[in-house]
């Protein structure tokens, strides 16, 4: 059994950890400054390009290398050494995975690719970040805490934004791999530059699994061209199409042999950008198409368990950004229609529509050389929740060189997905009937507001960044009991009957001890409870912490990394138990065009479980070549 700990003693456990950080910093010269060439940037928070130690909200920049030495394979394996970020998988590879951030509800994090929103109101689980593969990612930002003054709905615990790579050069790489219980990985990538830039990727995990009907394989195939200049414009055009089949063995105690799910996956992108009169324009028209399949064929009554979900969004922004004086303005418009399909065997297929405008302003304004302030506010008019008003404001300071406080006051909020306002099946007793869930057309949108104050500091080869936070949700939308209806089978529904709270505090700590060898260290703690009961989340652990040690030797480049997690409630009263899991990868360096490596992942074969009776996989042993041209 895990601890509690009090908010009041982790504030002054980590200030203390702090302070030695901070004495040293106060004292470093300007000179002392860190290159500029080795200052992260990040863009989500604001859209635009900044140092992460001044941006106002909590931040953190996965790249391609980080990714590489992680020796993850999907979005979710890279995001496992995030402070906040709490992931639950359903299982071993393939297997569905569930995003919260500080506490928040996987509905509640608004996913993006290249800023574009994959986020659907059609799945009632978020965006499973389990089908997103990683050979075509640049680079992952991820901003904690709400941010639907820019983004609306969904922003409302945070957002992940994946970024795919461009074509900045003629070649390609490839990557070979095989591994234990069936683990497989190819990836294809060419590229080329000139007057038109283009790059064609492709990716096909595969992985037979460790018990009976857990395979999973997938097909991820992107493409991009890029005309820099016609007639002053810079012209791009993008597209993806993921499918993959995977096996549900059902938990331990009630496992299934033939049950599966397939997921599709379509997009595409038009983006136009050009400099007018001393800013940026971009305009930008999007679609996403997803369809997930699932089918039972022994299950009784059949249409409950041969069904597809079909979420499409097509949408179309446009922003304008320019400086004036010691102002960054960014103006946007957008409209957006969300379609959803749920198509059930020998039953009529039902579909909904909703649609969303908005506008949204922001001003970046430098108040001095060591001060900024960021404005913003989005208003939403959206067809089923109602006109919605998201401000965000906050500042940071230099204290000290290389040393910069922040504070932040900012509110989000999500509007009720397809599920949670309509049913989900038509009851075979009755066309009139429901069976299932019961939804609720007159939910209101979840809100939620957050205070943020935050320290980003570095001094010589050591970095920190300590940020505590509180939220409060209201209107929250809950899966509860359904009564007055004498329907069989039905007794739940959806309801705005809870509020809740979460606070915590976050520190992530960095440390280049020689040259060869390199530590980074992550704690989280989240207290995330229902206002109403006192009772804490499900799902939710009150301490995470992460380890990444990388070393260089000879022609070795290798990285250890190691997570731990306490005991986490889950439904019905039970608890998943804490655990500690490493993960080894080794590259081998070298001027050739081809490197091997190796990724150890459980290195201790731990037994363990991050969903009640889905055990995740075991050691593993995966050897492989990439190589380069």
């Amino acid at each position: 059994m895990s601890t509690p700990i009090r908010v009041s003693t982790l504030i002054a456990l980590t200030a203390l950890l702090a302070l030695p950080l901070l004495a040293e910093t106060a004292a470093v010269s300007p000179s002392t400054t860190p290159d500029q060439a080795d200052v992260t940037v990040v863009v989500t928070d604001t859209t635009v390009a900044h140092p992460i130690s001044e941006s106002i909200a909590s931040a953190t920049v996965i790249t391609a290398k980080d990714i590489r030495e992680q020796g993850a394979v999907t979005v979710a394996d890279a995001l496992r050494q995030v402070p906040g970020v709490t992931l639950r998988q359903a299982g071993q590879m393939g297997a569905s995975v569930s995003t919260s951030l500080r506490g928040s509800k996987p509905t509640q994090v608004l996913v993006l690719i290249d800023g574009q929103r994959i986020t659907n109101p059609s799945f009632i689980s978020g965006v499973d970040l389990s089908k997103i593969p990683v050979e075509d990612i640049a680079r992952i930002e991820v901003i904690r805490g709400p941010v639907s003054s820019l983004y609306g709905s969904e922003a409302f615990g945070g957002v992940i934004n994946i970024i795919t790579k461009r074509p900045t050069s003629n070649g390609g790489d490839a990557t070979y791999s095989a591994g234990s219980n069936g683990r497989a990985d190819r990836s294809v990538t060419v590229r080329g530059t000139g007057p038109v830039q283009w790059l064609v990727s492709s990716a096909f995990p595969n992985f037979d699994g460790q018990r009976t009907n857990s395979d999973y394989k997938a097909t991820d195939l992107n493409s991009r061209v890029t005309v820099p200049n016609m007639l002053g414009w810079e012209l791009s055009l993008s597209g993806e199409s993921y499918r993959d089949t995977q096996g549900l063995p059902g938990t331990i105690s009630f496992p299934s042999a033939d049950q599966h799910q397939s997921f599709d996956r379509t997009n595409g992108n038009f983006t136009a950008t050009r400099t007018v009169a001393k800013g940026e324009i971009k305009v930008q028209a999007y679609t996403f198409n997803q369809l997930m399949h699932f089918d039972a064929p022994n299950a009784i009554p059949a249409f409950a368990y041969h069904s597809s979900t079909r979420g499409i969004t097509n949408a179309t922004e446009a922003t304008y950004t320019r400086s004036w004086g010691a102002h960054q303005w960014v103006f946007g418009a957008e409209y957006r229609n969300e379609t959803n399909a749920n198509i059930a065997t020998d039953s009529p297929t039902t579909h909904f529509t909703m649609s969303n405008r908005a506008l949204y302003a922001q001003d970046r304004w430098d108040l001095s050389t060591k001060t900024n302030l960021v404005l913003g506010t989005r208003l939403d008019d959206h067809s089923t929740a109602g006109s919605k008003l998201a401000p965000r404001v906050g500042i940071n300071h230099q204290i000290a060189p290389n040393t910069n406080i922040r504070t932040s006051f900012s509110m989000g909020f999500r509007s009720p997905n397809f599920v949670e306002l309509d049913s989900y099946y038509p009851d075979f007793y009755s066309p009139t009937a429901e069976f299932g869930t019961i939804g609720n057309p007159g939910l209101k949108p979840e809100t939620t507001q957050q205070v943020e104050v935050g320290l980003n500091a570095v001094r010589g080869k050591t970095t920190l960044d300590l940020a505590l936070y509180n939220t409060d949700v209201r209107d929250e939308i809950v899966y509860t009991d359904y009564t007055g209806v004498p329907i069989p089978f039905v007794s739940k529904t959806y309801k705005n009957i809870a509020s809740g709270r979460q606070r915590g505090v976050e520190l992530t700590l960095g440390r280049q001890l020689a040259k060869t060898l390199a530590l980074g260290l992550s704690y989280s703690y989240i207290d995330a409870r229902d206002r109403s009961t006192g009772n804490r989340l499900l799902g939710i652990p009150h301490n995470h912490i992460a380890l990444t040690a990388t070393r260089t030797a000879k022609r070795w480049e290798s990285a250890l990394t190691g997570r731990w997690t306490d005991n986490i409630p889950d439904v019905s009263h039970n608890v998943v138990p804490g655990r500690v899991v490493l993960d080894l990868t080794m590259t081998r360096r070298g001027s050739g065009a081809v490197q091997p490596y190796l990724a150890v992942r459980n290195l201790t074969d731990t037994v363990y479980e991050e969903v009640v009776g889905y055990p995740a996989e075991g050691r593993s042993i995966e050897v492989g070549l990439r190589s380069k041209w």
